[in-house]
């Protein structure tokens, strides 16, 4: 444990540099570096033969835990929780890699089902577009259980998009060998990652506003962050967010003193905000601009309708 959190509070150190750039963009340039990488290395460190279809599920489940992996880094960077988050990250790697495995074998029966049928009336490059759009799609399902209370639609729509735009990229192009082929599978997280913080943001009904302190440092002893250039933001939905000082809080806060532990939940439910208190089982109804405090964290609602009802 100590491992991760010196390692935890050495990346938040140098993440801290890219703290004013919008979340989209930190998603967008996460994918596409990692995976780029991931289908360098999976490619060339793969055991199966290539062009079997293990090779493939090898291949795009490299590319998927780089994608996930790298997004699950982002999310609780941008919530200041990076050094409880082992447990999620761990989940996020196991979820993410079995995603790219199962998107490199519907990519791989796609290509199958209508490469041949469409290569004879010379349309090939649409049997291209398709396996990567369901690629995407299915990637993007995979990753996005990173975000809390993304619900899979949205989440399959953006990659649905997000293999569509990477796919019409590179039909019809000449390979140059598998950097090529892992530079266009950087462009599919460009547009994987840009598509879901995207997404995340239009599918919002509610949501909390997260106003951190600064003046309290993490657990880890590392610099409190002023996060991006406004701050952080966690969708609601029917999934609680945990609010407290256990590492399993989605949001969590410092400066409260006592063993670790939850201190409230919100959640949205038939397009009502409420606030569930724990300790003493007591849930209340909450409101559009209504604010909360939790130790070095002021919680504000926000919602699409004024009073926070449908």
């Amino acid at each position: 444990m100590s491992l991760y959190l010196d390692t935890a509070t050495a990346a938040q150190t140098r993440l801290h540099r890219f703290q004013r750039l919008p979340k989209s963009i930190l998603f967008a340039g996460a994918g596409f570096l990692c995976a780029f990488l991931g289908s360098a290395v999976g490619y060339t460190l793969n055991p199966f033969r290539v062009g079997s279809l293990l090779h493939l599920g090898w291949w795009d489940a490299v590319i998927g835990l780089g994608i996930g992996l790298s997004i699950a880094i982002l999310q609780s960077w941008y919530l200041a929780r990076l050094e409880v988050a082992a447990k999620d990250l761990r989940k996020a790697a196991v979820i993410s890699s079995l995603g790219g495995m199962a998107a490199g074998f519907s990519l791989a029966a796609v290509k199958m089902v209508l490469g041949l049928p469409l290569s004879v009336v010379g349309l090939q490059n649409l049997a291209h577009i398709a396996a990567w759009t369901v690629e995407g799609m299915v990637i993007a399902l995979a990753v996005s259980r990173a975000i809390p209370n993304l619900k899979l639609i949205p989440a399959g729509l953006a990659g649905l998009g997000a293999g569509f735009l990477g796919g019409l990229m590179t039909a019809g192009a000449v390979s140059g060998g598998f950097l090529w082929v892992a530079f266009a599978d950087g462009f599919k997280g460009l547009f994987i990652g840009l598509s879901i913080a995207v997404v995340e943001r239009l599918a919002r009904e509610a949501w909390l506003v997260v106003k951190r302190d600064g003046s309290l440092s993490p657990a880890t002893g590392g610099r409190g962050l002023t996060m991006l250039q406004a701050p952080p933001t966690v969708l609601l939905g029917e999934a609680p967010i945990a609010i407290g000082t256990s590492p399993e809080c989605v949001v969590v806060v410092r400066g409260v003193s006592g063993e670790p532990r939850i201190l409230g939940e919100v959640r949205l439910e038939r397009g009502v905000v409420l606030l569930r208190d724990p300790a003493r089982s007591h849930e209340k109804t909450l409101h559009a601009g209504q604010t909360l405090r939790y130790g070095d964290v002021t919680l504000e609602i926000g919602t699409k309708t004024p009073t926070g009802q449908s």
